[in-house]
C-alpha cells in the first residue's frame, strides 16, 4: 500500500510539473499589428522678392483611415528674411480644426499646435495641413529656412516624417518698362523733331525722335539700369544727364539751354 501510494504522489507530480511547464513556456498570443509607412509632411522650397505677401502651404501625404485630428510643431525661420504674420487652415484638410500659432521661445520659431475644436473629424487625403503667412523683407540672394524642428500628430500616432524647406529671394530681373517724356525749349515749347537718345554701360544706343508735340518715347528699356541721356535738334543745345531706370517713366522734361 506504501508502494502505490509513492507511485501516485509521484504521478501528480509529474502531471503537475508537466503542466506548470507548459504554462511557462507556452507564448501570449499575440497578433501581427500591421503598420503603413508613416505621414510624410513637408514644408516648400519658395522662390519670391522682397516686399511680396505670400503663403506657404505644409503639406502632408496621405492621411487617410489613420485617425489624425491634430497635430503640434515648430519650425525655424530667419525673421531677418521674412516677417511671420500669422496661419490658417482655410482650404486645408483639417478646415474644421482650431489653431494657434506663435512665435515662442524666440523670435525665430514658430510654435504651432492645430488641435480638435469639439466636433473635429479626422483628416482624410493628402494636401494642405497649415498655411503660414509672411512679408518678405530680405534683399536678393538671401534665403530663410523653413526648418521642422518637431512635428507629430496625436503626440506621435500617427508617425510621421518630415522634410525641410526655404524661402529665397530672387535677384531683380531686367523687366522692359516704358521711358517718355517731352523735348521743350527754355521757354517750354515743345521741339518737334528732335532726337533723343538713351545709352546704356555697355555703350548701346538708342534713339527715338519727337513728334509734334515735342514727344518722344522708348518702350522694352531694360530696368535696373542707369542710361546716359541726351537729346538734339536744329538750332537748340541740350545737357545730357544720367537717368537711373528702376519702374515706368513718364514726366520726363528735357529742356534747351537758353
Amino acid at each position: 500500500m506504501l508502494v502505490k501510494r509513492c507511485f501516485f504522489s509521484s504521478l501528480v507530480l509529474a502531471v503537475l510539473a508537466f503542466s506548470a511547464i507548459s504554462v511557462v513556456g507556452t507564448p501570449p498570443d499575440t497578433r501581427s499589428i500591421q503598420i503603413g509607412a508613416p505621414i510624410t509632411v513637408t514644408a516648400p522650397d519658395v522662390e519670391t522678392s522682397t516686399g511680396m505677401n505670400i503663403s506657404v502651404s505644409i503639406t502632408a501625404t496621405d492621411t487617410t483611415g489613420l485617425g489624425a485630428t491634430g497635430f503640434d510643431a515648430r519650425i525655424q525661420f530667419d525673421p531677418a528674411v521674412v516677417t511671420f504674420q500669422g496661419c490658417s487652415l482655410t482650404g486645408t484638410i483639417f478646415p474644421s480644426a482650431a489653431v494657434n500659432c506663435n512665435i515662442f521661445p524666440s523670435s525665430e520659431f514658430i510654435s504651432i499646435n492645430v488641435f480638435n475644436g469639439g466636433s473635429t473629424p479626422p483628416a482624410s487625403g493628402a494636401g494642405a495641413i497649415l498655411k503660414l503667412n509672411f512679408l518678405v523683407i530680405g534683399t536678393q540672394g538671401q534665403s530663410s529656412p523653413l526648418n521642422f524642428v518637431s512635428f507629430n500628430f496625436n503626440e506621435g500616432d500617427p508617425a510621421s516624417v518630415t522634410n525641410n524647406g526655404s524661402i529665397s529671394l530672387l535677384p531683380v530681373t531686367a523687366a522692359g518698362v516704358t521711358v517718355s517724356g517731352r523735348l521743350l525749349t527754355n521757354l517750354g515749347r515743345p521741339v518737334s523733331r528732335g532726337t533723343v537718345s538713351l545709352t546704356d554701360a555697355s555703350g548701346n544706343i538708342r534713339r527715338a525722335q519727337t513728334n509734334t508735340l515735342g514727344y518722344f518715347r522708348f518702350t522694352d528699356v531694360s530696368a535696373g539700369e542707369t542710361y546716359l541721356m541726351a537729346a538734339t535738334a536744329k538750332g537748340y543745345t541740350f545737357s545730357s544727364s544720367l537717368l537711373s531706370v528702376m519702374d515706368q517713366i513718364a514726366d520726363i522734361e528735357i529742356l534747351a539751354e537758353p
